[in-house]
């Protein structure tokens, strides 16, 4: 399946560039900070040590207590050198029974974020994710269906995952393998993070949230960001396609990137915000597709985020918001825009009157050749009169102002 969202580039002044850094798909996310990782759990399946992991330095247990049953495998030797993680070396498979489940401590009405790793490594020698027949089975969070893992054709030294946002019914929640007659069920890694009451609001103890994607654009040596850089060790993958790759141009900065007020829903990881990817000031607009393998669009409502933020740059020639199809009233959010300098709005389908921009820090406003009308705000005609605006409104014949 694939999703193309449409995203305008905006470039405004050589001073900044606002660049278009990840997508976060299917979950919209809102947080505050939390460093500790107390009550995270995390299990390695069919290990039978307990060890930190040497890229994380999360400690891992094994999953001796937490489910009854299975059997304990570790993957192919052929795959053993290049799996990706010390987790993905085992697992525990659950051929006998419908439904097999973990149980997982929790506290009652506590959000969290749930994950379940599937690295098969043709461990059984039957070649079952390539042999050509389905290879599918079912994931419960107690009685409620998760998801499906549907591993047909599925590259037998690649790690997939699938991972929840949900609210814990109890003080233990259980994950359960279902079997549906197309394979064995099995499970690499179990990891639970618990969440502040504040994030995710819409998640419930009648709602729950899974995961398509959680991307970030920007030029890392990791297809994968996680703990320590994100407290909640969720995963950020990396956008690795554009990478280098003209018109699209991979920013950086050394310097914090502050979250506006109010505008701190999301929590994104201050080291992703500080690289970011734009385009090239010869391109003002940019298509962008997420494929997923193994999907039923059908079943599939995807919510697509997008987060921007104002790095650093020195390219004297950018232009976006001029000739850039706007239609509608303008917006007083660019008054969040607090370093703003340079707004070229012109040609364009604006309507309605001019908002009152009380931004100290721009310079030029260009607003010629839309469909506005009205007073020119005070404010701005002020700084007009006192040289520090250079305010440009060349007129089509639709649009008219008063210097009232």
């Amino acid at each position: 399946m694939v999703i193309s969202p449409h995203c305008s580039a905006i470039s405004i002044k050589p001073t900044w560039n606002l660049a278009l850094l990840l997508i976060l798909v299917m979950m919209m996310i809102r947080v505050h900070g939390q460093s500790s990782t107390s009550g995270f759990i995390s299990i390695d399946c069919g290990n039978n040590g307990t060890y930190n992991d040497s890229i994380t330095g999360l400690q891992y247990h094994s999953d001796d207590g937490f489910v009854e049953g299975g059997l304990s495998h570790k993957i192919s030797t052929e795959f053993m050198a290049d799996a990706a993680s010390e987790q993905a070396k085992t697992l525990r498979s659950f051929p006998d029974g419908s439904r097999n489940c973990y149980t997982l401590p929790s506290i009652i009405g506590k959000k969290y974020l749930l994950r379940a790793l599937f690295s098969y490594g043709d461990y059984d020698g039957l070649n079952r994710t390539l042999d050509g027949s389905p290879f599918l089975f079912g994931l419960h969070i107690g009685v409620n269906f998760w998801d499906t893992v549907n591993l047909t054709y599925w590259n037998p030294s690649i790690t997939a995952w699938k991972e929840v946002l949900t609210v814990a019914p109890g003080d233990s929640m259980s994950v359960c393998l279902i079997n549906f007659g197309t394979g064995t069920p099995f499970v690499s890694v179990l990891e639970l993070r618990p969440l502040l009451d504040a994030m995710y609001p819409f998640v419930n103890t009648s709602v729950s949230v899974g995961y398509f994607g959680r991307i970030r654009f920007d030029e890392v040596a990791d297809f994968i960001t996680r703990y320590p850089v994100d407290p909640y060790d969720r995963f950020w993958e990396g956008w690795s396609s554009y990478h280098n790759t003209y018109p699209w141009i991979n920013l950086n900065t050394s310097s914090q990137v502050e979250i506006l007020p109010g505008d701190d829903y999301f929590n994104v990881p201050m080291a992703i915000f500080q690289k970011a990817t734009t385009l090239d000031a010869n391109y003002y607009s940019m298509w962008i597709g997420i494929e997923k393998d193994n999907v039923d669009s059908k079943s599939v409502r995807l919510l697509p985020i997008f987060h921007f933020a104002e790095i650093n740059g020195s390219n004297p020639n950018r232009r976006n918001l001029s000739t850039s199809g706007l239609k509608g009233g303008l917006t007083i959010a660019f008054m969040n825009m607090v370093s703003l300098e340079n707004l070229d709005l012109s040609h364009n389908n604006l309507t309605g009157g001019i908002p009152d921009y009380q931004i100290k820090s721009i310079k030029v406003l260009d607003l010629s050749y839309n469909q506005l009308d009205g007073p020119i705000p005070h404010s701005i005609l002020q700084r007009y009169q006192a040289g520090l605006l250079d305010l440009r409104f060349a007129c089509s014949v639709a649009q008219s102002f008063r210097l009232d």
